[in-house]
Order: C-alpha cells, then sequence, then structure tokens
C-alpha cells in the first residue's frame, strides 16, 4: 500500500500542472467558449483562443490558412499525461479498494460515477 501511494504521489505531482490545464480548457471547451459562432456576436478572447488550440491540436493558435503542421513533442508530452492521469485515477481505486472501512462507499462512488453519465446520454438519446 506504501508503495502505491508513493507512485500515486510522484505522477500525480508531475502530471498536476498539464492535467489541471486540459481540465480548464476542457470545461471551456463543453460550453464552447473557445471558439466565435458564425453570424454571432461573441468574440473569445486571445489566451482562450490559444488555449483551446493547445487542447485540441497541441500547439497555438497560428494565422489562418496558416499550415498546421502536427507539434510531436507536445503529443507525445499530452500523451504521457494521459497515460499518466490513468495510472493515477487506477492506483486511487486500487487503494480505495484496499480501505476495507471505507470500500463500500468507494465502490458506491464508482458506480455512480459510471451509471449517472450512462443514464443521461440514454436519455438524451431518447428525447430526440
Amino acid at each position: 500500500m506504501k508503495t502505491l501511494r508513493t507512485i500515486h504521489l510522484y505522477l500525480g505531482c508531475a502530471f498536476a500542472p498539464l492535467l489541471l490545464f486540459f481540465v480548464l480548457t476542457g470545461l471551456l471547451q463543453t460550453f464552447e467558449l473557445h471558439e466565435a459562432k458564425k453570424g454571432g456576436s461573441y468574440q473569445p478572447p486571445a489566451w482562450l483562443v490559444h488555449a483551446g488550440s493547445v487542447h485540441t491540436h497541441q500547439r497555438l493558435a497560428g494565422e489562418k490558412g496558416a499550415p498546421r503542421e502536427p507539434n510531436w513533442p507536445m503529443r507525445i508530452v499530452s500523451a504521457a499525461t494521459c497515460v499518466g492521469l490513468f495510472a493515477t485515477v487506477t492506483l486511487g481505486v486500487a487503494m480505495a479498494w484496499q480501505m476495507k472501512r471505507e470500500r463500500r462507499r468507494a465502490m458506491l462512488g464508482l458506480a455512480a460515477g459510471v451509471v449517472l453519465p450512462v443514464v443521461i446520454l440514454i436519455m438524451q438519446r431518447g428525447m430526440k
């Protein structure tokens, strides 16, 4: 258990800055705040356009018509961050499983995290 906590700690600290960036930019993109709508009056701030471009294309937004070359070093770092997030979440669930007194509540929370989004998506699909 101590080894799991140590690995979880180091992976979490190493990937936390980029994960927080992706969480923030993903939230803003969820509400489509990173790009202007055609025919609309909303113009996103420049920092948000650049942040959204890093999130989706792993590079800063360029001028219109500029070639969109892949930024492989940033893609590799982004992919490593995804793997790091997967590993730290998996380690967190494994540590929760080891806590016998809290196991039931932890697994109920995990089940809710799976069931709730699925139910919402199914309900939304049925409304169309």
